[in-house]
């Protein structure tokens, strides 16, 4: 049991930090974040950005007002991880 729950944490770790990637980059307050318009006007994959956004997070103090939650990939991934987590639980204890 404490193997399913260690893999359900690292599982919903990588999915929660994929759907936040996406999130972010369709999110009306932030966009353009990873593919975006170089300066020869052709869009361009920049998955460094995403990086240094994660590191933002880490630096600036208003990324942890309750008002920005949404866009802050520490809080959207523990969230993610522990509802992802207890999903897995319920369907594991109810049908296997």
């Amino acid at each position: 049991m404490n193997t399913i729950i260690n893999r359900n944490y690292i599982e919903g770790i990588i999915i929660g930090t994929f759907i936040f990637f996406i999130y972010i980059e369709i999110s009306p307050r932030m966009g353009n974040i990873w593919y975006r318009t170089n300066s020869k006007g052709k869009k361009e994959l920049k998955p460094i950005n995403m990086l240094n956004y994660i590191k933002t997070n880490t630096q600036k103090k208003v990324m942890w007002y309750p008002k920005l939650w949404d866009i802050n990939y520490f809080i959207f991934v523990t969230i993610f991880t522990y509802l992802y987590n207890k999903i897995k639980i319920y369907i594991n204890e109810r049908y296997i």
